[in-house]
């Protein structure tokens, strides 16, 4: 698997599906998954029927704040 590219290594103004998959490691269909279920941030933006923006801070502090799959939450 490529390495996770850092936040400055995409677009600065909005990120697309692929831009998220690409900063979180994770394939396209995967993120298309988490926005059908409600598994992740609304897009901040649509375009069309189906091109969803997010701004880049969106998803970088939702994904902060994300519980990992093997870590345990605060009782």
């Amino acid at each position: 698997m490529a390495a996770v590219p850092e936040p400055d290594e995409l677009p600065r103004d909005w990120w697309t599906v692929a831009d998220v998959a690409r900063y979180l490691g994770i394939n396209a269909s995967t993120v298309r998954t988490y926005v059908s279920r409600g598994d992740m941030p609304p897009p901040d933006r649509r375009m069309g029927q189906r091109v969803n923006l997010w701004k880049p801070q969106t998803i970088i502090r939702w994904n902060a704040k994300r519980p990992r799959k093997g870590k345990r939450l605060p009782s």
